[in-house]
């Protein structure tokens, strides 16, 4: 019997309402700040990034553990074949006529494909969590919210001026 393994569905429904979710009225910078939101980006990316590389992380160490428990079982098929080589004789389906041999055979496919899952789960998780990054990277920062005065730079025939601007 088959398991269906739930996980990855209910990890694409998560990501997609944590994507598709939009900030709340009182999230939203007050028009009549003085200076600038310092994170042109919300809440979401700034955390979602995190907790994607978190899954990812996650993803890939279940698909480890399945690769390692599909390798353990095609160790035990090996052996049988190594010291029983006839229990590893085909029949004309290209199955394994001995049914334990078979059995082995089949937990061995099925696990390869569980890892292969969760490690594409897990790779489209970091390559989300990389986007994200990026995307954060790229988006215009304002001045922070506690910075007493805008320092002004000058640059006229190669030389550079500093100054300070106080507004009252």
């Amino acid at each position: 019997m088959m398991r269906r393994h739930t996980a990855p569905l209910t990890f694409v429904l998560m990501l997609a309402v944590i994507t598709t979710a939009a900030p709340l009225s009182a999230q939203a910078a007050s028009a009549d700040s003085a200076f600038p939101a310092r994170h042109a980006v919300g809440a979401l990316p700034r955390y979602g990034k995190w907790a994607l590389l978190l899954g990812a992380a996650g993803l890939n160490a279940l698909a480890a553990t399945a690769h390692h428990d599909a390798n353990g079982t095609f160790g035990r098929l090996q052996d049988i074949c190594f010291t029983t080589p006839e229990r590893c004789a085909l029949g004309p389906g290209g199955t394994y006529v001995d049914p334990e041999s078979e059995m082995l055979f089949q937990q061995t496919v099925s696990k390869d494909r569980t890892a292969r899952t969760w490690l594409i789960l897990g790779e489209t998780a970091l390559a989300g969590s990389a986007a994200i990054f990026i995307y954060e990277l790229t988006r215009p920062k304002g001045l922070p919210p506690n910075k007493p005065f805008v320092p002004e730079i000058k640059q006229e025939n190669g030389v550079t001026r500093l100054g300070v601007k106080l507004e009252f």
